[in-house]
């Protein structure tokens, strides 16, 4: 029997600057990031670690911020041969933002999801689109709690 909630694959990931120019109210950033997505036995996650490498870049305008990120997330070795269907992923991301304070930030994400379907066992590709709004506190320069508001 499930319980009332469960939680997906936990996701880790680190990045660092690549590449900065402008002051902090102007700035135009690109980052290089890389992680893994951790295997879970809950119903709605796989069994899986995939790796996930990607670049993100943003540019701000005063409180505003328009960021722009590229992600591609390779599938690893499953418990489950059937978890492979779904392979390697690719996520383009578009971000609108809004500085509220030095510590808090309000953004609205669009993301493009493709799921290539020839080479691990779907017919076809798969695509969808996702709208998330989210809310960022930075609790110092290097530690920050992103959380997508439902």
């Amino acid at each position: 029997m499930y319980s009332d909630t469960q939680s997906g694959n936990t996701k880790i990931q680190i990045g660092i600057n690549w590449f900065r120019i402008g002051d902090s109210s102007e700035a135009a950033v690109v980052d290089l990031v890389g992680g893994i997505v951790l295997p879970s036995s809950s119903a709605l996650a796989s069994s899986r670690q995939d790796q996930v490498v990607g670049i993100e870049t943003s540019k701000r305008f005063g409180t505003y911020a328009l960021g722009l990120a590229m992600e591609y997330r390779i599938t690893g070795a499953p418990d489950d041969e059937t978890e492979l269907a779904i392979g390697d992923i690719r996520t383009i991301r578009g971000t609108v933002g809004w500085l509220v304070s030095d510590d808090i930030l309000f953004d609205v994400s669009a993301a493009h999801y493709l799921i290539d379907g020839d080479s691990k066992g779907l017919d076809e590709k798969q695509s969808y689109g996702t709208l998330t709004p989210q809310l960022t506190l930075t609790f110092s320069h290097a530690f920050r709690l992103k959380r997508s508001i439902p």
